[in-house]
């Protein structure tokens, strides 16, 4: 018993003097392993429930849900081959409906675009914002916050795919285009006191636009309103 008592004091007296980039090193390590540990079991209990429903058609509810989890697991592991996969067979087998509207697809549209942009992408990942955006367009109300969700999606899309371009004549080109999407997403969410923290991410966003096109003043104006809401509103991610 006291043997062990001292191998027990003297494996703690080792960790405690071990050198701390050694110990921090153990300490992440020990993460990582048990974040992959994590994602191969949600990767387990989402394939066993694709495997499940795999006999039910595409269109039916419980397959897509079970689709729907693999793919983001798959996303997670970044193995975006099998996520695109997964995503454009929901979408190659929706209908949506013309009348009412369908949030599932319009977030299989968005869930494409994402991957798309984490490819880079950018052709496709715009052309799905686009689509999703059409879609919104047609079947919301012109107020709807939804459309300045798409927007702020299309303005920050095309502002990334701008960054890419080499020519400053077409690079400015799309700088001004995204900004054009991110004034029209601002007259949406400046309608409702409640979004102002949605407000102030376009606004963000805004800020770097105007930044790039070396307009000094308005980006200084636009980040003053957005420091603004912060103010009032707390937020995780701040003013860069």
């Amino acid at each position: 018993m006291l043997i062990r008592i001292l191998i027990g004091i003297a494996l703690f007296m080792w960790v405690l003097m071990a050198p701390l980039p050694y110990r921090l090193s153990l300490m992440q390590s020990d993460g990582m392993q048990t974040h992959e540990a994590e994602i191969a079991k949600q990767e387990f209990f989402a394939r066993k429930a694709v495997d499940k429903t795999a006999m039910l058609p595409l269109s039916d509810r419980k397959r897509k849900d079970a689709l729907r989890q693999y793919a983001q697991v798959e996303w997670q592991k970044q193995n975006y081959g099998e996520a695109t996969k997964v995503y454009r067979a929901l979408l190659a087998n929706s209908k949506p409906d013309t009348k009412r509207y369908d949030e599932e697809f319009a977030q299989d549209e968005r869930a494409m675009a994402n991957l798309s942009r984490d490819q880079n992408d950018f052709v496709n990942a715009k052309s799905y914002f686009q689509s999703a955006f059409t879609y919104d367009k047609n079947l919301l109300a012109k107020d709807d916050p939804r459309l300045a969700r798409d927007l702020n999606n299309l303005g920050l899309q095309t502002y990334i795919e701008a960054t890419s371009r080499d020519d400053k004549t077409e690079r400015e080109k799309l700088m001004q285009e995204s900004n054009h999407y991110f004034e029209d997403a601002i007259t949406i969410y400046a309608k409702d006191p409640k979004l102002e923290n949605a407000l102030a991410t376009v606004l963000d966003n805004q800020y770097l636009v105007l930044r790039d096109l070396g307009e000094k003043d308005r980006a200084l104006a636009v980040k003053a309103k957005s420091e603004a809401i912060e103010k009032r509103i707390p937020r995780l991610c701040q003013t860069p």
